[in-house]
């Protein structure tokens, strides 16, 4: 029984450990995140949503930060049989500044591709607009479509 209790905590610990402010994850759990996006994770969200209860023009004191599912996606965009990892900044949110990361938008798209060494590269930043782009399986890889026009987002 202690061994459990010891193994929840340790869980919980590793989830959370990341921040300062509260987080609720329903995305790929932080701790199995390699050191490159979790370094992302803390640097561009955790670390900036805690910025608005520093910020004395914001009446938030103690944000939460949310992150959904389909925030992290773990897949070979790229078709070299390594796996990639993919954060939609739609899929984020920080209470007290609910547009924090998309503004008026679909917010951002950012893509870390896998190296040989097992590294991970970021290799794209790219900001949506409204083109309302959803990840789908292709034959060989994966790709990105608009729901409104025949537009994509693919890597050849």
């Amino acid at each position: 029984m202690k061994k459990f209790i010891g193994f929840i905590s340790i869980a919980i610990f590793c989830t959370n450990s990341l921040a300062e402010i509260p987080v609720k994850n329903n995305s790929i759990p932080f701790n199995k995140l390699p050191i490159e996006i979790k370094e992302a994770v803390q640097t561009n969200y955790i670390e900036a949503c805690q910025g608005i209860a520093e910020d004395e023009e914001m009446a938030i004191k103690n944000p939460k930060i949310t992150f959904n599912k389909g925030f992290l996606v773990n897949v070979d965009f790229n078709g070299d049989g390594l796996k990639d990892y993919i954060i939609r900044s739609s899929n984020v949110t920080c209470e007290g500044a609910y547009s924090m990361f998309t503004g008026n938008s679909d917010g951002f798209i950012d893509i870390y591709f896998q190296n040989k060494e097992g590294k991970y590269d970021h290799v794209l930043n790219y900001w949506l607009g409204r083109e309302g782009l959803e990840l789908k399986k292709t034959k060989d890889s994966y790709r990105f479509t608009s729901e409104y026009n025949d537009s994509y987002l693919a890597w050849d």
